[in-house]
């Protein structure tokens, strides 16, 4: 039953990546990586799989500075996650402020993509690889739904979209549930922090 948890993911995640052309071969692909179970899980596959997809991975992690030692501690982790699997990571501190009709998280969330694109596009990234996965979509729609949301906006999270500069936002577990996720991680034993 372990095994099998493990073999459903990692070939969700590769069927993913393949039907939907996320990554080919000499790309680079940088990883939003909080330290959470989603991003630990996509940063260790890319990692696992790296020779089979043929694409090189960098790391970023984003410190809010907005939970003091907590921050502290997340970014350690982080940091010591890329170094025990072998993956370049960049460190950055942001400070997102909350004003007009924006609050903190959305505010952290326009910082966060603006960042990732400028350092997608100065580190020669293809993509920008993030964690969302089926659950997040499933949320996505029904927050839309019960909006009012046009049709449009009901179609969830896409796995692939276009960033300004022409590189891709990638979504490789966006069909991998939130709770296979967590048993991949227990199942292999891989640590992370809730984000």
């Amino acid at each position: 039953k372990l095994q099998e948890i493990i073999k459903k993911v990692e070939e969700k995640f590769l069927k993913t990546v393949k039907q939907h052309k996320l990554a080919n071969k000499g790309d680079k692909i940088l990883i939003s990586c909080s330290g959470g179970p989603d991003s630990v899980l996509l940063a260790h596959l890319f990692n696992k799989f790296k020779n089979q997809i043929g694409a090189g991975i960098l790391i970023v992690y984003f410190n809010h500075q907005l939970r003091g030692e907590d921050s502290v501690r997340e970014q350690g982790f982080v940091e010591n996650f890329a170094s025990k699997i072998g993956i370049e990571i960049k460190s950055l501190k942001i400070k997102p402020k909350a004003g007009k009709g924006i609050g903190l998280e959305e505010s952290a969330r326009i910082i966060r993509y603006e960042t990732l694109e400028k350092i997608a596009r100065a580190e020669k990234c293809s993509s920008v690889a993030l964690g969302h996965h089926l659950d997040d979509t499933v949320e996505t729609v029904l927050f839309n739904m019960l909006r009012g949301s046009s049709v449009a906006g009901l179609k969830g999270i896409p796995v692939k979209r276009h960033m300004k500069f022409g590189g891709m936002i990638i979504r490789p577990l966006l069909y991998v549930r939130k709770q296979e996720i967590l048993q991949y991680l227990g199942t292999v034993r891989i640590s992370f922090v809730e984000d």
